[in-house]
């Protein structure tokens, strides 16, 4: 039988205890986030449309490449560490990490950074090295078509 247990008329019981315990709801279910894909970070939903959006009207993939890696789930985002930026790129080049910069190892030459977070230590080696960092819509703002940028992970 499915359902709490029902007394028998003759039972001196009048309160039924169900057979099962019933669990209970600790958030709403309008609460509930990431349901069909939605992000709970509503600033990186955000970033994420803008993204889209800017590659159609400036005919640039490279726009729609960086939201589709943003829009992964979060054990998928990139993490990269300053050392490999320094390994990675030239002197004054412009890499966008989509996802955290952390401040593990050393940089010694100047870089454009631009990512959707970056730790303290990060950014402080960055700006000591005479690098720039930057949000991913200021990069847009001030190059359109993603010419001369180059995507790290």
């Amino acid at each position: 039988m499915i359902g709490p247990r029902i007394a028998h008329p003759q039972s001196p019981t009048t309160n039924p205890k169900p057979l099962y315990p019933i669990p209970r709801l600790y958030f709403k279910p309008e609460e509930a986030v990431n349901v069909a894909g939605e992000k709970s970070n509503p600033k990186l939903e955000r970033l994420i449309k803008y993204l889209r959006l800017a590659s159609h009207e400036h005919k640039a993939p490279i726009w729609k490449d960086l939201a589709l890696r943003l829009s992964r789930p979060r054990r998928h985002t990139a993490q990269v560490n300053v050392s490999r930026l320094n390994r990675v790129g030239a002197e004054g080049e412009t890499l966008v990490v989509p996802g955290k910069v952390l401040g593990s190892g050393t940089l010694t030459k100047p870089l454009n950074v631009v990512a959707f977070g970056a730790s303290k230590e990060a950014r402080s080696k960055i700006e000591n090295a005479g690098g720039r960092l930057m949000d991913i819509d200021e990069l847009v703002a001030e190059n359109p078509r993603g010419s001369f940028v180059r995507i790290v992970e």
